[in-house]
Order: structure tokens, then sequence, then C-alpha cells
């Protein structure tokens, strides 16, 4: 992340004038976006209903059961 800031500030009597700007520059890695953050998949084989993956189960039900496959 790169930011660089400056203000400047003119008095003149009664008159006055103040100027300031900012710039932020982040950059991103391409390479491993998601899995250097963190990754979950969840599937549909741990919630089937004969104990096999015949695609019965529920990915959403994986979830709120916090049982990811990857």
């Amino acid at each position: 992340m790169y930011e660089f800031r400056d203000t400047y500030a003119w008095q003149r009597g009664r008159h006055g004038i103040k100027l300031g700007g900012d710039f932020h520059w982040y950059t991103w890695p391409d390479v491993g976006f998601f899995q250097n953050r963190g990754y979950y998949q969840y599937t549909t084989g741990y919630t089937t209903e004969f104990g096999f993956n015949d695609g019965s189960g529920s990915g959403f039900a994986s979830l709120l059961l916090s049982l990811p496959a990857v």
C-alpha cells in the first residue's frame, strides 16, 4: 500500500486558501488470491440421506453444520 498526502494553506489579510489532497494506491497479489485469505467449499457429501454422495444432500446444510469439504 502506498499513501501520499500534502496540504497547503495561504493567508493574506482576512482571506485564506487551503488546498490539500491525498493519493492511495493498493496492490493485491494476483497469484493465490483466495487461498492466501482463506477459502472454504461446502458440498453435499456430508449431508446426504443415505450416506453416499447421491445428490440428496445440501451444501447450505454443510455450511450450517460447519463441515467444509475444502
